[in-house]
């Protein structure tokens, strides 16, 4: 897994409210600042070892970045934030390469997260590389 306080950083210079997901709130505790954004690691997946002897291994990192919007019913502004508040974040993160991995951040997807009385989630999948390396 990545450490995910550069990835927060980065999504700092664009956004007023990012934590990692150890520091989200309940669902019940809205941030105060919306759009909030939530840095989530999904998944490590390693590639088989390509040495003998030693280990060099590539490993896919997946994570997500939880957009939270306040839910304005009726006003019909819910789906123009969520989706310029998703741009921003591919804007910000696709093409950025976290300081421990090898490759770029690429876009993987989206998908609603979350509904509730007071706000909507939506859920930005993104996926990078890094190498994990051992001597024998």
């Amino acid at each position: 897994m990545l450490t995910l306080s550069p990835i927060v950083a980065v999504l700092r210079t664009g956004f007023k409210s990012v934590d990692g997901v150890l520091e989200a709130p309940a669902q019940s505790d809205l941030p105060r600042a919306l759009p909030a954004l939530f840095v989530v690691p999904a998944a490590d997946t390693a590639a088989p070892n390509t040495l003998s002897g030693a280990r060099d291994q590539r490993v896919t990192f997946d994570f997500s970045v939880l957009v939270t919007v306040a839910a304005r019913i009726g006003q019909g502004q819910v789906s123009d934030e969520l989706k310029a508040s998703e741009d921003r974040v591919i804007e910000l993160v696709v093409g950025w390469t976290h300081p421990d991995a090898s490759s770029p951040v690429d876009y993987v997807g989206g998908r609603l997260a979350n509904v509730s009385a007071g706000s909507v989630t939506w859920e930005v999948r993104l996926r990078c590389a890094y190498r994990l390396r051992m001597r024998g």
